[in-house]
């Protein structure tokens, strides 16, 4: 059986990256987010966040990404465009654990590539090895296809928010820590897990609020 993966390549250390619809195909993508549904699923997870940079070809790899995971059963809360950090801060914010964010990163714009969490841990390494392995291996076709995910698109609001709270956090870890904040430009990353104070919380209510009301649409 010949492989959907005609570039292993693409397989990097700490990421999926490669040229778009050369080395880098929506059928891969798709390939991909069955095998991250696959492996999220069986370890009892349910949802997804994705989100995309704004490289010209993010809307459609993204749909593939979601087309991948969602046959697994799973869902799928895609926030739209956002910076690759606001993915991460929304996969603990939904309580997903699972996230991915589709950007190239610094490099040139006919590329593109996929930044993986599951269970609360980026993927790396022999992870990512092992999501090409279950690719190339044909278990994908193999396994049985239940009843699709739902597709829940928060889109502008969602995004907002969640940039919105992202920066809350950050730019409270900036004041607070004053001793080198005078040496960070506005707006660092300097990140902590938590965020406190009335700004904070009423971001937090207010993703929550907006995802909500796309699961009850």
């Amino acid at each position: 059986m010949t492989s959907i993966i005609r570039h292993p390549e693409i397989f990097k250390a700490y990421d999926i990256r490669g040229i778009v619809d050369h080395t880098l195909t929506e059928a891969v993508v798709e390939q991909v987010g069955r095998a991250l549904g696959q492996l999220a699923g069986g370890a009892g997870q349910r949802e997804f966040v994705i989100g995309r940079d704004g490289r010209l070809s993010g809307p459609r790899l993204s749909a593939a990404l979601a087309r991948g995971i969602l046959s697994t059963g799973l869902d799928v809360i895609d926030i739209g465009m956002v910076p690759t950090p606001v993915v991460y801060f929304g996969t603990f914010e939904l309580n997903t654990g699972n996230g991915v964010a589709v950007t190239g990163s610094h490099n040139p714009p006919d590329y593109n590539g996929l930044k993986m969490v599951v269970g609360k841990d980026a993927l790396y390494g022999e992870a990512i090895a092992a999501l090409r392995q279950t690719i190339e291996s044909g278990a994908l076709s193999a396994a049985p296809v239940g009843a699709p995910g739902a597709l829940l698109v928060t889109g502008p609001n969602a995004n907002m928010v969640a940039s919105g709270n992202y920066n809350a956090v950050t730019d409270k870890n900036v004041t607070a820590w004053a001793g080198i904040a005078a040496a960070l430009p506005p707006g660092a990353a300097v990140y902590a897990p938590g965020c406190e104070g009335a700004g904070c919380a009423a971001n937090a209510s207010a993703l929550a609020a907006v995802v909500a009301a796309a699961r009850a649409a």
